[in-house]
């Protein structure tokens, strides 16, 4: 019993887990079922390194990915079970009053960057490549192609959607420096 663990009233029955500060780690909503307590929001304050959220949008799916597979890897490393940093498989899951988001968190330690698989229950498989840490990471299931145009020079806009569909910038794209990467800039 989590409310044990953490020495709370007997009557602290229903946990949320999320990050709820947007900070990174995951803290615990409690909800309490007596009607003279207060409920509490329990804020971990640790350093714990970097993460990652991954926000899930079923289509040929259920809207919320249930039953969907979510897999993390090092950017540029093969995905082998031994390179796996983290899966999850999304449940519809919480307690009594409390239910869980269609996301999943990933604790990374040092790890800047990995590539996201995620394979749905419709047997289709979504992925992303290089993506920060630090960041949420919105995977709606069916996406063609996702242009983050931050490859900073060139003519070529690379897919991270993992489906290697590639866009071509004509007309002398000019790059820029980005927010977070670089970035092209549009003259219309």
């Amino acid at each position: 019993d989590l409310g044990t663990v953490m020495g709370l009233p007997a009557n602290d029955y229903n946990y949320t887990p999320g990050d709820f500060d947007n900070d990174g780690d995951i803290d615990i909503y409690s909800l309490q079922h007596n009607g003279g307590a207060l409920n509490r929001l329990l804020r971990n304050n640790v350093d714990n390194g970097t993460f990652i959220k991954v926000e899930l949008e079923g289509t040929a799916s259920n809207r919320d990915g249930i039953g969907a597979k979510v897999s993390i890897w090092p950017t540029g490393q093969a995905h082998t079970v031994e390179n796996l940093l983290g899966y999850h498989q999304v449940a519809a899951n919480g307690s009594g009053m409390s239910p869980r988001g269609p996301w999943t968190h990933f604790g990374l330690g040092d790890v800047t960057s990995v590539d996201v698989e995620v394979r749905w229950p419709s047997g289709r498989a979504d992925r992303r490549t290089n993506v920060a840490a630090g960041s949420t990471v919105a995977i709606e299931e069916g996406l063609v192609a996702h242009w983050t145009f931050d490859d900073g020079t060139g003519t070529t806009a690379a897919d991270s959607s993992g489906n290697g569909n590639n866009g071509a910038l004509t007309n002398g794209p000019v790059w820029a420096p980005g927010i977070l990467a670089g970035a092209v800039s549009f003259d219309g």
